[in-house]
Parts: structure tokens; C-alpha cells; sequence
């Protein structure tokens, strides 16, 4: 199995909007990206899922679409939620915006 960056880099075309899925016991998949697409380059900025698995690429009904990837992770949605939500403030920040406010720091 590929790692998940290197997985993106190798197969993923830029800019693609993909949706991380974990399967469970029971074969059902459980969306981990809080009900949204995240870009492919956001998923790179978040070193926690640099060393996790890919199991597939999953044929996973939904609109809008997305590339919807099967990972093997212990991390649950709220986790992988919260890293996406760190990443959009920390990119906030260093484009010079406030995180809660969403204005521009003059």
C-alpha cells in the first residue's frame, strides 16, 4: 500500500477536490472530512496523514464530485476535522487575515 502523500503526488492531478473515507468493520465507509471536499493540496499541508495508508479509491456516489480515498487511520471525523480547521487558520494567518473575524489585519 502507497502512503497517502505519496499517493497524491504520484496519482492525484492538482487542485482535485477528494473526500477521505475510513472503512469499517461492517464494510460501510465513514466520511472523515466532515461532510465536505478538501483540496488535494491542503491535504498535503497536513503532516499527520503523511504516513497513512491508502486502501482505495472508492466508487462512492455523491454531488458534488470528488475523488473519494479509503485511508487506514485510528483517527476518527472529529480529528481529521480539526486538522482541516487548524490548517484553514493557520493559512488565514499567514495571509495576514484574522481567523475569527475572517478580516484583513492592516
Amino acid at each position: 500500500m502507497l502512503k497517502l502523500f505519496d499517493f497524491i503526488r504520484t496519482y492525484i492531478q492538482r487542485n482535485s477536490s477528494i473526500k477521505l473515507w475510513k472503512e469499517l468493520d461492517n464494510g460501510d465507509h465513514l466520511l472523515l472530512t466532515n461532510d465536505k471536499a478538501v483540496m488535494e493540496w491542503e491535504i498535503l499541508k497536513v503532516k499527520e496523514l503523511s504516513d497513512v495508508e491508502v486502501i482505495c479509491i472508492a466508487d462512492i456516489g455523491d454531488i458534488p464530485p470528488a475523488i473519494n480515498i479509503v485511508i487506514d487511520t485510528s483517527y476518527d471525523g472529529k480529528y481529521i476535522t480539526k486538522l482541516f480547521r487548524d490548517l484553514d487558520a493557520r493559512l488565514l494567518r499567514e495571509r495576514g487575515y484574522d481567523a475569527d473575524y475572517k478580516c484583513a489585519n492592516k
